[in-house]
Order: C-alpha cells, then structure tokens, then sequence
C-alpha cells in the first residue's frame, strides 16, 4: 500500500498500481499531515477524487467509516454527498486500496464523471491548482 511518510502537504494526487497507471487518486488543494492523522478518528474525508489522467475525466468521492456515518445519520436523519463511500476505517491505505479496487473493476464509470470546472463547480472553489478552468 501506499507509504504515508512519502505524502506532503504539497500533493495533490497519488499515483495507483501499475494496472490503474492511468489514474490517480486527488485531494482537492492537497492534504495537510495534519488532515492525514485526523482522518481516522473522524471518520471522514471529503474532496477525494479519481482523475483518468489521459482524458482527463474526474469522479469526486467521500469517504466515510461506518460509526461516523451513523453518527451523521442520527444527527442529520440523512447523509447527502457525491460520491458517497463507505468503508471500515478511513486511512489513506484503505482508500487508496478502495479507489485501485472501483477501477479494476470499474464500479466508479458507472456514476457521472467530470471536467475540472464542473469539479471546481461541485466543491464550491473559485481556484484549484491554481486554474479552475476546463
């Protein structure tokens, strides 16, 4: 799995396996260490994404454990987000692992994909990486 003392607060994307070499996964304005220790215990992680880097088609992704998931439930009597995922614990092994597995056997092509404005649209962003434009 992917090593998380290789990862700075300047990356934006993460390579995957070589069968998934023509994708990546993304962090909308990269990842801090300090989101990276805190995902665990919260739970969640949002502005996730899986870029095909060549036709450059992106699918936005959350990822929730199950705890925080029914925490939010309890709260809110509903969760609402693109790319809704959920898994065990949320550790950037296991969504690196879950992001590999949707593209070996293409679960993620079966929801929309989208350009980079309509990403920037979705997350709310007048700026990412500096360009929002298509």
């Amino acid at each position: 799995m992917y090593s998380l003392y290789l990862l700075t607060a300047t990356d934006t994307e993460i390579p995957l396996g070589k069968d998934c070499a023509e994708y990546s996964i993304g962090f909308v304005n990269g990842i801090t260490d300090r989101e990276i220790s805190e995902m665990e215990s919260r739970g969640y992680l949002s502005h996730v994404y899986i870029v095909n880097k060549r036709t450059q088609q992106y699918w936005p992704l959350c990822f929730y454990d199950c705890i925080r998931i029914s925490q939010d439930i309890d709260d809110e009597r509903y969760v609402n987000d693109i790319g809704l995922t959920v898994v065990k614990e949320v550790t950037l092994d296991i969504i690196h692992g879950t992001c590999e597995s949707f593209i070996r056997t293409s679960d993620f092509t079966k929801v929309k994909s989208y350009n980079k404005q309509e990403m920037c649209d979705i997350f709310n962003l007048n700026l990412w990486d500096g360009d929002c434009s298509s």
